[in-house]
């Protein structure tokens, strides 16, 4: 009697498993060639490389968690703290723990980051309007009706933390914190370095410039 229960659980579970698995593999397969994913990968904390599908809209990268399908079908939900890095395409994003930031120069001494924000444009008597005036309720808004904007941060190979571009204050704190490096410390002070020449301020402190 044991034998016959036991068989005929086997018979039950064996097909949810093949069920199982074939959803798996069935989500790589569903969505590779959807266009709001593509081929790309993600690294863990222990620096494991796994790759896969990686959600993208075509428009704003996430920078606090992605949605990842492994080749063998997994479908992952990971936020900032659970990864190094990933990556798609010729793009990649690096995490502090908390958030993503996307690799713009990658260099010995420093890198420079950003992180791409999203602010709905305006519309008249408080509502959401697409470009055709049509009225669209709260979190419908198309891409095309956003404007993006990009905010630049740098990270020395001996920080733990990224530091933001920003015009307020950016003599006294960036010239402090280039103060390891005469040429662009002095030309901060005289202000021929702002706080939008960020991506040269970055290059020279990588070059010999600063040994």
């Amino acid at each position: 009697m044991k034998l016959i229960l036991k068989t005929l659980l086997l018979l039950c579970i064996i097909p949810l498993l093949i069920s199982c698995k074939s959803s798996h593999l069935n989500a790589y397969e569903k969505h590779k060639d959807d266009k709001n994913y593509i081929p790309g990968h993600i690294i863990d904390l222990k620096g494991n490389r796994t790759d896969g599908l990686v959600h993208y809209d075509g428009f704003l990268p996430s920078t606090d968690i992605i949605v990842f399908i492994t080749e063998k079908g997994e479908r992952n939900v990971y936020p900032a703290g659970a990864l190094k890095s990933y990556g798609f395409s010729y793009r990649n994003f690096i995490s502090d723990g908390n958030m993503f930031f996307e690799i713009v120069r990658d260099g010995k001494k420093a890198g420079l980051y950003k992180i791409t924000n999203v602010k709905e444009k305006s519309a008249p008597r408080g509502g959401d309007y697409n470009s055709n005036g049509k009225y669209l309720r709260a979190g419908r808004i198309k891409p095309e009706d956003r404007d993006y904007y990009d905010v630049f941060y740098v990270k020395k190979s001996t920080d733990t933390s990224f530091k933001r571009f920003r015009k307020a204050s950016f003599k006294h704190r960036f010239s402090k914190y280039f103060s390891d490096c005469d040429l662009i410390k002095t030309k901060i002070k005289k202000k021929e370095y702002t706080s939008r020449d960020f991506d040269e301020i970055v290059f020279v402190y990588n070059s010999n410039a600063c040994d």
